[in-house]
């Protein structure tokens, strides 16, 4: 008996449009720290705080990308409600729901982890 390795999902949902929503804004995150303590030592040498803030806001755009995608998604299912029961569409829905509550999150945490360096000067 062959095994059918092909996932097909009957309801038309774009599963890499709901994992990137899921994933970006938390990999912007982390990516925001390891880029910003990177740039620091070099851009106190320089005597400049602009790559520290170009850390910053490439990486927000990131995670804003994430959250476009997921808001996207979330007014996609928002339209059907969801079933009670298991199935594609109840998953949909939780994801996109899910997704946008975790990218908004991680936005919020990543302009608290800006603000910082216009009040503080990082080399002191």
């Amino acid at each position: 008996m062959a095994i059918d390795t092909e996932i097909r999902i009957p309801d038309g949902t774009d599963v890499v449009a709901q994992w990137a929503a899921n994933l970006l804004a938390p990999a912007a995150f982390l990516l925001q720290l390891e880029i910003a303590y990177l740039v620091v030592p070099r851009a106190c040498k320089a005597g400049v705080v602009f790559p520290v803030h170009l850390a910053h806001a490439g990486t927000l755009l990131i995670a804003l990308g994430g959250a476009v995608i997921a808001w996207r998604e979330w007014q996609r299912w928002r339209r059907s409600p969801p079933t009670d029961g298991p199935g594609p569409e109840s998953r949909s829905h939780f994801m996109a729901m899910l997704a946008t509550l975790v990218s908004t999150g991680f936005l919020l945490v990543m302009l608290a982890l800006w603000l910082p360096t216009f009040w503080l000067h990082p080399c002191q």
